[in-house]
C-alpha cells in the first residue's frame, strides 16, 4: 500500500469530516465563556481546549472501530480495519494514544479536566453497552458533544451556572436527536422509523430557540445568532424531502459548526463565529474526498 492509500485509510477510519468538529465546539465555548467572564477570547487556551478535543475525538472514532470490527466484517467490508488497510495495533494506538494525550494537555489547564474526562466516560458508556440500545445510544453521544462544547465553557468563566451550561446543553440535545435519526437511516421510512421523525425536532429545536433569543439577549447578538439557527433549520427542512435518509443524516451533522457559530455570534465573538462557519466549508470537502463508510 502506497502512502497516500495509507494515509487515506487513516482518515477514513478517524471519519476525517468530522475531525474539524471539536474544534468549532470550543470555539463556541469559549466565545461564550470570555463573554460572560468579561475577558477577551485568548487565543492560545482556545486552541489547547480544541487540540484536547480533536485528541478525544480521534480516541473515539478508533474505539468505535474496534467494537465493530466484528459486524463491520460482515455487513461493512469496505472499512479500513476490516479491508486490512490499518492493522489492529494502530487503532489501538489511536485510541489510547489520543485519550493519553487529551488528559495530559488537561495538566497545562486544569479547568479542561472534568470536561474531558466526560466525553472519555460517555464514550465508554456508548461503546460498551449503551450503543445497544437506540435512546440510551444517542443521549451518551450527545452528553459527549455537550462535554465538548464544555471544553471551551471551561476555559474563561470562573464557575459553572445554567446560563453557562446553555449553549453545550442546546449543542447536544441537537446532537442526540441528530443520532437518533442516524439510527433509523438504514430503514429508509420503512415501518419501524418513528412517527415523528428526529429531523423535524431538530429542526425544530433550532427554530424554537432562535424565537427565544431576543427575549433573553440583547437584539444586537440575539438577532445574527437567531438568523443562523433559522437558516440550519430551514436547510434541514429543506433536505429532508430530497434526499435519503443517510444523506440526511449528513445534512444534520454537518450542521454543528453552524450552532457553535450562532454560540459564539450570541455571544458577540465574531471572530470566533467565523472560524466556527469556516470549519463547515473544511468539512465538506474533506466529506466529498473521504465519504463515510
Amino acid at each position: 500500500m502506497g502512502t497516500t492509500s495509507r494515509v487515506r485509510a487513516h482518515l477514513e477510519l478517524l471519519r476525517a469530516p468530522l475531525l474539524l468538529t471539536p474544534t468549532s465546539d470550543v470555539l463556541g465555548g469559549a466565545a461564550w465563556s470570555a463573554t460572560l467572564a468579561g475577558v477577551t477570547l485568548a487565543p492560545g487556551p482556545t486552541a489547547l481546549a480544541a487540540l484536547c478535543g480533536s485528541a478525544l475525538l480521534v480516541s473515539g472514532m478508533a474505539h468505535n472501530a474496534w467494537v465493530d470490527r466484528h459486524e463491520d466484517a460482515q455487513h461493512k467490508p469496505d472499512r479500513p480495519l476490516a479491508r486490512g488497510a490499518v492493522s489492529p495495533s494502530v487503532v489501538h494506538a489511536y485510541w489510547l494514544g489520543g485519550a493519553a494525550l487529551a488528559l495530559g494537555l488537561t495538566w497545562a489547564r486544569p479547568a479542561l479536566l472534568l470536561p474531558a474526562l466526560g466525553v472519555l466516560a460517555a464514550s465508554h458508556a456508548y461503546h460498551w453497552g449503551l450503543k445497544r440500545s437506540t435512546l440510551g445510544g444517542c443521549v451518551a453521544l450527545g452528553a459527549a458533544r455537550t462535554c465538548d462544547m464544555a471544553l471551551g465553557l471551561a476555559l474563561f468563566a470562573p464557575r459553572w451556572s445554567w446560563t453557562l451550561a446553555a449553549p453545550a446543553l442546546l449543542h447536544g440535545s441537537f446532537v442526540a436527536l441528530a443520532s437518533w435519526h442516524a439510527a433509523h437511516d438504514d430503514e429508509a421510512r420503512e415501518a419501524r422509523a418513528p412517527a415523528l421523525p428526529a429531523w423535524r425536532l431538530a429542526a425544530g429545536l433550532l427554530a424554537l430557540v432562535a424565537i427565544a433569543l431576543p427575549f433573553n439577549l440583547p437584539l444586537a447578538t440575539a438577532l445574527p445568532a437567531g438568523a443562523v439557527l433559522l437558516g440550519c433549520a430551514l436547510r434541514i427542512a429543506r433536505a429532508a424531502p430530497k434526499l435519503p435518509p443517510p444523506a440526511l443524516t449528513g445534512v444534520l451533522l454537518s450542521s454543528m459548526p453552524w450552532l457553535a457559530a450562532s454560540v459564539a455570534l450570541a455571544a458577540g465573538q465574531h471572530v470566533a463565529a467565523v472560524l466556527a462557519a469556516s470549519l463547515f466549508f473544511a468539512a465538506g470537502r474533506l466529506r466529498r474526498r473521504f465519504p463515510p463508510s
